[in-house]
C-alpha cells in the first residue's frame, strides 16, 4: 500500500509540475537560486529586490513578487537611467533582472561596472533556466497562462535544434542609434508561426531615422515594422495592446514603416529621414517557417535603427503598404493575372524613392506601371523578376522569397491624377484553390512604396565633381544571385555579382541547419559556381553567400533527381 501511495504521489507531482504556468516555473527558479538559497528573500531584500514575496501561501507570494518586478524600477540607478525595468514585459534586453542573470548567455546590453555583478552570487543558472526566464519575458511576463511551450525549450537545450541566426549583429555605436531584438521564440518541426510584439523606442524627442539594418534567418518569411501613430486619428489606444508576442494579428490604428524578406540594409537618400516622436510605439511582425521535420527552430530578428538629430533632413521619408486582398486563385495549373490600381489623394504628388513587391509561393511575376489619365496602363516602372527591379532584363528570375527593391535616381514623380497599377501573376499547381491569407499556404499581392511629398533639399542627383550619387552607401551590399535550374536534377549554377571583391564563402544547408557543402573562393566582379546533385539527397536546401561571416545573399532550392 505504501508503494502504491508513493508511485501515485510521484505521478501527481509530475503532472502538477507539467501543468505549471511559465511564471510558476520562473518563480521556482528564483526560489532555488536567488531567494531562499541566497539573499533576495523578504527578510534581506538585497538590492531592494525580493524574489520570495510576502503572503500566507505560495500563490500569494508569487503574486507579490510579480507585482513588484513587472515594470518595477530597478534598485540600481544606472540601470534605471537606461530605461530598464526590473522586468520589462516583452523585452528581456531592457529587463535588469534578466541582464543580471544572463552572464554570457545573451550578448544584448551587457552589464556595466556600475550595475554590479552577475547573479546568482556564487553560482550560475543553466542555459535552460535562463531561457525559461527569457521566454517568460518575451511572451509578456504574464503571471497566468501564456504562449510559451516549455517542451520546445527543453527539446532545444537537451537535444539541440536549428539556430535561425548564426550570430547577433553589432548594434549602432553610442549616439548613432539603437538595436531592437525580437525573440527568440521556438517552433516545432514542420510548423510555421507569425507573431506581433509591441515595442516602445522610448525616444527623448522627435528623432530622424536614416537607416535600417535587418538581420533575420533564412527560414524567415518576412519581418514588418508598423507604427501605432495612426491610432490618435482613429481613436485606437496602443496601451490596450498587451506586451509580448501575440498571435492576434490585428492592424487597427497602425501605419506601415518597413518590410524585409531577407537580411538587408535600407538607407534613405541624403536630405531625407523617417521621423519618430517621443510617443512612438512600434508593432513588430515576425513570420518564420520551420522546414525541418525533426528539429526545433529558434527564431529571432535583429533591427539596427540609425538616427540623426531632428531638423537635419529637408524632407520626411514616408512609406505605404498597398494590398490587393481580392485574389481568388484556382488550382488549375494555369497562369492567372490580377491588376490593381492605386490612386492618390487629390492634389498630392508623390516622389517615389523605392518600391518592392511581395507574393507567396504561387507568385510568378509582379510588375508596376504608371497609370495614364484615362486609367489605362502606362510605362512599366518595376519588374519583380529582374535584378534591382529594373524592367527589360533578358531573362527573368522571379524568386518570391527575395523580391528586389527598385530605387529611383532621381525620384519617380507620380502625379495625383495618375497613380500606379500593380499587376501580379500566379500559377496554382497545388492541391486546393487559394485566396488572400496570412500563412505561407495562402497568397498575397502587396507592393510597398517609399516616398516624399517634395524633393527640395534632397541630394540624390549626381555631383559632377565626385563619383558620389548622393546615396549613402549601405553597410554591406546585397548580392545579386542567379541559381539555375531549380529544381536541381544534375548540375546547377550560381551566378554572383553586386558585392565587394574578396574572399567569399558559399554555404549550402539542409532543413536541419547542417552545412552540407561549402566553397571558399575569391570573388571578382562576377563569379560562377557549380554544384552537383549527386552530392545531395532529394529535398529542400538553403544557400548563403558570406563575406566576413556576414550573409550577403541567400535563397532556397530543391533537389529532385
Amino acid at each position: 500500500m505504501k508503494t502504491i501511495f508513493t508511485i501515485l504521489s510521484v505521478f501527481l507531482f509530475s503532472s502538477a509540475a507539467y501543468a505549471q504556468t511559465t511564471y510558476q516555473e520562473v518563480y521556482s527558479i528564483f526560489q532555488t537560486n536567488c531567494a531562499t538559497a541566497y539573499c533576495h528573500n523578504n527578510a534581506s531584500k538585497a538590492g531592494a529586490l525580493d524574489l520570495e514575496g510576502l503572503g500566507l501561501s505560495v500563490s500569494d507570494k508569487q503574486t507579490d513578487v510579480h507585482t513588484n518586478i513587472f515594470k518595477g524600477t530597478p534598485g540600481n540607478s544606472a540601470a534605471a537611467s537606461k530605461n530598464n525595468y526590473t522586468i520589462y514585459p516583452g523585452d528581456p534586453y531592457r529587463s535588469f533582472l534578466f541582464r543580471k542573470i544572463s552572464n554570457g548567455f545573451s550578448d544584448d546590453n551587457p552589464l556595466e561596472p556600475n550595475e554590479g555583478n552577475h547573479m546568482p552570487a556564487g553560482g550560475n543558472l543553466t542555459d535552460y533556466e535562463k531561457e525559461v526566464i527569457r521566454q517568460w519575458i518575451v511572451y509578456g511576463a504574464n503571471s497566468g497562462a501564456d504562449g510559451v511551450d516549455l517542451s520546445l525549450v527543453d527539446e532545444f537545450y537537451t537535444n539541440g535544434g536549428v539556430e535561425s541566426i548564426p550570430a547577433a549583429i553589432e548594434p549602432p555605436a553610442e549616439g548613432e542609434g539603437f538595436q531592437i531584438h525580437l525573440g527568440p521564440y521556438f517552433i516545432e518541426p514542420g510548423a510555421e508561426v507569425e507573431y506581433m510584439s509591441k515595442y516602445e523606442p522610448l525616444l527623448d524627442g522627435t528623432t530622424e531615422i536614416i537607416k535600417f539594418q535587418t538581420e533575420m534567418g533564412t527560414y524567415s518569411h518576412h519581418y514588418i515594422v508598423y507604427d501605432f501613430s495612426n491610432g490618435a486619428s482613429t481613436g485606437f489606444d496602443p496601451n490596450t495592446v498587451p506586451y509580448g508576442l501575440r498571435d492576434n494579428l490585428g492592424f487597427d490604428g497602425k501605419s506601415f514603416v518597413l518590410t524585409e524578406q531577407y537580411s538587408n540594409t535600407l538607407e534613405t537618400p541624403k536630405g531625407t529621414a523617417f521621423k519618430w516622436d517621443n510617443n512612438t510605439v512600434l508593432d513588430l511582425n515576425s513570420h518564420y517557417i520551420n522546414y525541418s521535420s525533426t528539429q526545433v527552430l529558434k527564431c529571432e530578428v535583429y533591427l539596427n535603427v540609425y538616427t540623426q538629430d531632428n531638423g537635419t533632413a529637408a524632407q520626411v521619408m514616408r512609406s505605404q503598404l498597398v494590398p490587393n486582398t481580392n485574389i481568388p486563385i484556382p488550382n488549375d495549373g494555369q497562369d492567372i493575372t490580377f491588376n490593381y490600381p492605386f490612386s492618390l489623394p487629390a492634389n498630392i504628388n508623390l516622389y517615389v524613392w523605392g518600391v518592392v513587391s511581395h507574393t507567396h509561393q504561387y507568385g510568378k511575376d509582379f510588375n508596376l506601371y504608371r497609370r495614364n489619365l484615362d486609367g489605362s496602363q502606362g510605362a512599366q516602372v518595376y519588374d519583380g523578376g529582374c535584378a534591382d527591379g529594373l524592367p527589360g532584363c533578358a531573362v527573368e528570375d522571379f524568386d518570391y522569397q527575395h523580391l528586389p527593391f527598385r530605387f529611383f535616381e532621381p525620384f519617380l514623380e507620380v502625379d495625383a491624377q495618375e497613380g500606379i497599377i500593380a499587376e501580379a501573376t500566379y500559377n496554382n499547381d497545388g492541391p486546393v484553390p487559394v485566396n488572400w491569407g496570412l500563412t505561407s499556404n495562402d497568397e498575397m499581392m502587396i507592393f510597398v512604396i517609399f516616398f516624399t511629398l517634395d524633393t527640395a533639399g534632397i541630394d540624390i542627383y549626381e555631383n559632377p565633381d565626385t563619383t558620389s550619387t548622393g546615396i549613402r552607401s549601405p553597410l554591406n551590399a546585397r548580392a545579386e544571385v542567379l541559381f539555375y535550374p531549380n529544381p536541381l536534377s544534375q548540375t546547377a549554377t550560381f551566378e554572383l555579382s553586386g558585392i565587394n571583391n574578396g574572399e567569399t564563402v558559399l554555404q549550402i544547408l539542409d532543413v536541419s541547419g547542417k552545412v552540407c557543402e561549402q566553397q571558399i573562393f575569391d570573388h571578382l566582379n562576377k563569379s560562377k559556381l557549380q554544384i552537383d546533385a549527386n552530392n545531395f539527397s532529394n529535398g529542400i536546401y538553403f544557400y548563403h553567400f558570406l563575406q566576413s561571416d556576414r550573409i550577403l545573399g541567400n535563397g532556397k532550392f530543391i533537389v529532385n533527381k
